[in-house]
This record gives structure tokens, sequence and C-alpha cells, in this order.
């Protein structure tokens, strides 16, 4: 039995260290892989843990204890594991409260040790800190159990705490008070704990290994609909969105607008001031597209300084409303970079989408309703269709 647990230990160090390396070296691969530092961190620090369970009599630690240490990269595991899964699902980690805990918990462990000498405390206290730690992650993974691979990591982090919370509550009924650390690493139902949740932090490796796939694969789908420079889709990206629509609407009448714009004049602003001031101007100038489309629709850079953006549940009164909010923000938006009145303006064209089947036709319309808008004196919006024109004209400040 000795020689099976004295396998097992030997196991779980080398299982931890693969998928630590794993990890780092993805990381590595990919930068913007954030949170695959984190999981590195936080498995290597099960390899340093495991392999300090293993050699702690061999190994001369000072005047610290190899528990200290053990414990302290337990809860450094607690730490980086959270933070890994919220930046994975693009949330905030909550960093106050992480760093509250494990500062408390390594106090607690330094006060009853060095302080008032009780394992029995440290042991129960140091469960319930780790426990706590990693609850903050369990809402967020419910909320994103979206396929296989995502109920599995929800789950394997839900047993670990409940096993942590277990093991605190059974501490306090089966620990001896006069218990020592050479003979608490003994202990049967440690032994028990042990075994399972090394066994679950190794199960859970990978799910999130598949889950670094599952991601890869998706920025590299997004890369292929995304203008590099901007962020906003590119013309390949709005005709996937074109199609997304239809598919999810086809019995729907709901009317849908194009609004294409272009910089006035931005030529001038390369000749003048060079590509790298272009470049933020029209990085300001999507940002500002953006955040006043939110949620309303989709807008892409189509080439150079030219933008386009779908808006579907609208009818014509509202796109040319929206349409003038952007020209006026736009026309309002300061330019640090360029030396005389710091402002740009743009002209719009505004088309409807027939039959919800016509994109090109839509789009071909638009733009000559902006032509129209450019012919006019620029800084403006024309409407496709309106021999009036409609136009709310600004002056650029």
């Amino acid at each position: 039995m000795q020689v099976e647990l004295d396998i097992f230990k030997l196991f779980m160090p080398l299982n931890f260290g693969f998928f630590g390396v794993s990890f780092l070296l993805i990381y590595l691969l990919r930068k913007d892989s954030n949170y695959m530092l984190w999981f590195g961190a936080a498995y290597m620090s099960a390899f340093i843990g495991s392999l300090i369970e293993l050699f702690h009599e061999r190994l001369d630690f000072g005047p610290l204890r190899f528990d200290d240490i053990s414990n302290g990269l337990y809860l450094f595991i607690s730490v980086c594991s959270v933070i890994g899964i919220a930046i994975s699902h693009k949330k905030k980690p909550p960093m106050k409260l992480l760093i509250t805990l494990f500062i408390m918990g390594y106090i607690c462990q330094a006060y009853w040790h060095y302080g008032d000498n009780d394992l029995y405390i440290r042991i129960i206290v140091t469960d319930i800190i780790a426990s706590l730690l990693m609850m903050p992650v369990l809402p967020i993974l419910w909320n994103n159990r979206h396929h296989l691979v995502s109920n599995g990591l929800f789950w394997c982090f839900a047993f670990i705490v409940a096993i942590n919370m277990t093991r605190s509550i059974f501490g306090i009924f089966l620990i001896d008070r006069n218990i020592n650390i050479e003979t608490y690493a003994n202990e049967p139902y440690m032994i028990i704990f042990y075994f399972i949740s090394s066994i679950v932090a190794i199960i859970m490796s990978f799910p999130l290994l598949v889950k670094v796939v599952i991601n890869i694969v998706e920025n590299y789908k997004l890369e292929t609909i995304r203008d590099p420079l901007t962020g906003l889709l590119n013309r390949r990206g709005i005709r996937q969105y074109f199609i997304e629509y239809q598919r999810d609407n086809k019995a729907s009448d709901n009317s849908l607008y194009i609004i294409q714009l272009d910089l006035d004049h931005f030529k001038r602003i390369n000749d003048n001031y060079g590509h790298t001031v272009g470049d933020l101007v029209l990085k300001r100038s999507a940002k500002t597209i953006a955040s006043i489309i939110d949620t309303k629709g989709a807008c892409a850079r189509i080439g150079g300084e030219e933008f386009i953006i779908l808006l579907p549940q609208q009818n014509e009164q509202a796109a040319l409303l929206l349409a003038n909010d952007i020209r006026y923000e736009i026309a309002m938006e300061n330019h640090p970079e360029l030396s005389n009145s710091r402002k740009i303006t743009a002209s719009f064209g505004v088309a409807a989408v027939q039959n919800h089947h016509e994109l090109e036709q839509a789009i071909e319309h638009a733009d000559q309703a902006l032509y129209a808008a450019k012919d006019a004196g620029r800084n403006m919006v024309k409407v496709f269709g309106m021999h009036n024109g409609q136009t709310a004209k600004l002056k650029a400040a």
C-alpha cells in the first residue's frame, strides 16, 4: 500500500508539471492568451507544492517549515485559477477580494504557526480560505455553461470547492487536537482527500486545454472577420452578420437599413501628417462609431476611410437620426495630432435593404447617396431615393 501511495505521490507532480509547462508554452506562443499565464502559474505551483510534500524530509527550508511553503502555494494556486478563469471569460477578476483573502490566509497561517502553534486550527482555516478564494469563479462558470467543456469545468471547480469545505468540516471532528505535522500527512482521511482533490485537479486540466483550443479557433475566426486596425468588422464580417440575421429572421418583415460613411478629405491627412496619424484618426473615429451603434446593429470598416453600418429592426427615420448622431460626434471629436482645426467631418449615405436579400444592391444605393452628400458639400446625410435630400448640415467647429 505504501509503495502504491509513493508512486501516486510521484505521479501527481509529473502531471502538474506537464500541464503547467503546456499552459506556459501556449502563453509564450500566443501572447494574447493572458489567462494561460495564470493557469500555467497555478499548475507549476501545484507541481512545486507536490514536490515539497514528497521530498520535504530531504529538504532544508531553514526557519520555514515545509507546510508554510506548501500552504502558501495552495492559496496561490486558488488565486491564479480564479484570475485565469475570469480573464478567459472576459470578466474582471475580483483582485481586491483575492488579495485580501490571500493575505488573511497567510496571516492566519503565520499566527497559528509562529504565535499560537496550533496545526489543527491552521489546517481548518487554510481549507476554508482556499474555498472562499475559489468561490467567485463559480457564478462565471455557471453562466457560461454553453457546451460540455464549460459544463465540465464548472463541476470540477465546484467539486474542488466542496472538497475543501468538506475537508475543513471533517477536520473539526476527525483531526486530533494534538496532531503534529509528521503524523498529519499520514492520516487516512488526509490521504483520501489529497487523492480525490489531486485527481480532480488533473481532470480539470483537460477541459482547460480543450477550452484553450476552442478559444484559439474562435480567435482565428474573429481575425478573418475583423479589421486589425480598428477592431470593427471587415467586409467579410458584415456579410456574415447579414447572413446570420437573414437566417434568424426568415419570417420577419423587420426593416433593415444600411448607413455608409466616408471621412471627408482623409487623403489630405495621410499626405500632410503621414499614415501613422491617419491610423490614429481612423481608430478614434471607429471607436466613436462603435460607441454610438452599441447593440443597435453592426459596423464595419470596408476599406480606407470608408465604414458601413447595418441596422436591423429600424425604420428610415431612425436610421437618419442615428447617422446624424454619428456625423455630429465625428465632427466634434478632437484630434490633437492635426495641427490646424483638429477636427474632421464625414459624409453619409442611407439606403434600405429590400426584401432582406439584396445587401450588395443596398450597399450600392447607400454609396450613391454618400456621393450625393459629397457632391452637395460634404458633412451631411443623404438618403437614397429622396430627391430633396433631407440633410442636416453641421459646420465643423
